[in-house]
């Protein structure tokens, strides 16, 4: 990626976090200050890559038995493992797109501006999918990010997939056992096009990164004093 000032690219967690301190952003993305890989198999962003790969791993076959981990949703997942035989569902796929919302590489430097990555994607024809995201903790209080989520995968897949006339958003909580879905036509994406689009300029063209110290920002950042040991000099200690 060019050594810049500016952010060239963003994805859905980018701009939330964006959204939520810029400084933040500035410091992994621009300053690319490193931090501490987390290896405690308890910790929440751990534990959630471990269940997503079994999950994948599951579905494309290359494990014999279902892992525990995603049971909740047992008849689901086989349903699932049985449409990506038949060659009706992508995994985990990078999807990339320029300024203009035109399909490219994932890792097309200079020209990738958005960057979306689906768990899994139905295929039922030609003009109707559905995504799939799998979700590990609780879904209480986590309603609106994940519902902006789900709004922007169903636009990158309508940019990738000019016919789709029908995008079904699931999110499979695999911990609670539920599963929450909303279904979006062309003409609601493309009015949630424009608001991403407005917010994502913003953050993209942006020069300055004001850094937005409190207590539950610094708590979940990678370079606040519970998870960067305190390489913000704005850090907040949430346990003060």
């Amino acid at each position: 990626m060019p050594n810049t000032r500016n952010l060239q690219t963003w994805s859905f967690s980018s701009l939330k976090q964006y959204e939520r301190c810029p400084y933040s952003q500035y410091l992994k993305r621009i300053q690319r200050i490193a931090t501490e890989e987390n290896t405690d198999e308890t910790h929440p962003l751990v534990r959630g890559n471990r269940i997503h790969r079994e999950a994948e791993e599951y579905v494309k076959g290359e494990v014999p038995d279902m892992p525990r981990s995603i049971k909740r949703f047992t008849s689901q997942f086989e349903s699932l493992q049985d449409l990506y035989k038949e060659g009706q569902v992508i995994l985990e796929e990078g999807m990339g797109f320029t300024s203009d919302w035109e399909p490219c590489g994932f890792t097309d430097w200079g020209s990738v501006w958005h960057q979306s990555k689906m768990d899994a994607v139905i295929k039922h024809d030609e003009t109707t999918f559905t995504i799939i995201d799998y979700k590990t903790g609780k879904s209480w209080g986590n309603e609106v990010p994940h519902s902006q989520q789900g709004a922007l995968y169903g636009v990158a897949l309508m940019c990738l997939f000019p016919q789709a006339q029908s995008i079904t958003v699931e999110f499979w909580y695999l911990d609670e056992g539920k599963t929450k879905r909303r279904t979006y036509n062309r003409s609601q994406l493309t009015a949630q096009m424009a608001n991403f689009n407005k917010r994502a300029v913003q953050m993209t063209s942006a020069t300055e990164f004001p850094p937005k110290p409190n207590k539950m920002n610094c708590l979940y950042c990678d370079y606040g004093v519970a998870n960067g040991n305190g390489k913000c000099q704005y850090a907040v200690d949430p346990d003060l």
